[in-house]
């Protein structure tokens, strides 16, 4: 039985399709660079548990603060979206702190994680 033949002339990447197995190995290694990718983003997650200060705001809905992490606040309709605006203004600060941290770092600084609490 032969297998279809696609029309690869004049386009260098339809000429990859030829070969099963290289299209096989591009699609492994695709995947991988996406886990690997994904592992990275979770390595920086930092996970804690956080004040959060919620009250009405004068215009409705509610503000909500965390004493915790300067500059944390979030707002909403609910107190959930509140909590939620809150939660992502943390994520966000966290993770841009520990990027500005890890990108002037020495090669001779040790990396480790510890435990709190």
């Amino acid at each position: 039985m032969e297998s279809a033949q696609i029309p690869s002339e004049g386009c260098p990447f339809l000429q990859v399709f030829q070969y099963p197995v290289l299209v096989l190995i591009l699609i492994v290694i695709h995947a991988l660079l996406n886990e690997f990718n994904s592992i990275q983003q979770h390595e920086v997650m930092i996970k804690a548990e956080f004040t959060a200060i919620i009250e009405p705001a004068p215009e409705g809905g509610y503000w909500a603060i965390c004493p915790e992490v300067q500059g944390a606040n979030g707002q909403g309709d609910t107190i959930e979206e509140a909590k939620n605006s809150l939660r992502k203004a943390i994520e966000l600060i966290l993770e841009d702190r520990m990027n500005d941290i890890l990108c002037d770092l020495p090669e001779s600084a040790i990396r480790d994680k510890i435990m709190v609490g």
